[in-house]
């Protein structure tokens, strides 16, 4: 099941599609067995060679204006920094009895 974001560009759209066609591929293709120990890679050398087979970059990571611009329109401010008093913004509120640090600066999170 794939979720595709409609507010990328059309060809981020088509690499997206392209890149899950890829993975069902690998997936149909690899043996009873590697599939059932889970013995293969999500982007392994066969999933690779799938994607260079559809013509797409052999990526797990994709770039989108567009989804960058909806995914900043959403963010909400769900933790700010002790130390240096950055204003952590997400989609997704972080869970609550949990420490975390802030990356750029070491200082701990306050969660909102």
């Amino acid at each position: 099941c794939i979720r595709l974001q409609y507010a990328q560009e059309a060809d981020a759209l088509r690499a997206t599609l392209l890149h899950e066609v890829a993975h069902a591929c690998d997936h149909l293709t690899q043996s009873f067995l590697r599939r059932w120990r889970g013995a293969r890679c999500n982007h392994g050398p066969s999933w690779r060679a799938w994607a260079n087979a559809l013509g797409i970059e052999p990526s797990s990571r994709g770039t989108s204006e567009g989804v960058r611009a909806l995914y900043q329109r959403r963010a909400k401010v769900v933790a700010n920094c002790v130390l240096c008093g950055e204003e952590i913004r997400r989609i997704r509120r972080l869970p609550r009895g949990v420490q975390f640090l802030h990356r750029r600066c070491g200082g701990v999170l306050e969660v909102r």
